[in-house]
């Protein structure tokens, strides 16, 4: 059983590599799956989603709204969201033999608590996108040597990817 973890700083493709993988997931693997969106705002997923229909710019800016907001509020990674979202990812975890977190575009003590829930049952493997922050990429890998989580892929978006990362668990 494995998890992939996605990671990157903001804008380096992260929300466009879950979507890839998600589609190749549905259309060949053979094994039980889960694909996560573990960031509290889903701004990824509601920008892909809406780019598909035509309607990016209203949604980038709809989502960005929202993000605000929670930040504001103090709700961005609230405590109960983060013990929900372990609760849904340990439950994911009895049933998927593969699954995929996108876990956003900063490393956290939240995210770390998010990726522990996730390694309880499943061999973990951090892709770090890169982006336009070189100095979050550095965050992002030595995060993740911190916690002893070897890089499948540290690098570029590309449109290949998602096929390339999955080969080894199809």
């Amino acid at each position: 059983m494995d998890v992939v973890f996605l990671s990157g700083p903001p804008k380096a493709g992260k929300s466009r590599l879950r979507g890839d993988l998600w589609e190749v997931l549905r259309a060949s693997c053979r094994r039980t799956w889960h694909v996560i969106d573990a960031n509290p705002d889903q701004e990824g997923q509601w920008v892909r989603w809406a780019a598909k229909v035509g309607r990016y710019k209203e949604a980038a800016a709809l989502a960005r709204k929202a993000k605000n907001a929670l930040k504001e509020r103090g709700c961005f990674f609230s405590p109960e969201w983060v013990e929900r979202m372990e609760a849904q990812i340990r439950g994911w975890a009895r049933w998927a033999e593969l699954m995929v977190l996108d876990l956003g575009g900063l490393p956290s003590p939240e995210n770390e608590r998010l990726i522990r829930a996730a390694m309880e049952r499943h061999v973990p493997h951090a892709v770090v996108l890169h982006g336009p922050d070189t100095a979050l990429v550095a965050r992002w890998e030595a995060f993740w040597a911190n916690l002893g989580v070897g890089l499948l892929y540290s690098g570029p978006y590309h449109e290949a990817l998602a096929r390339e990362l999955l080969g080894p668990f199809m």
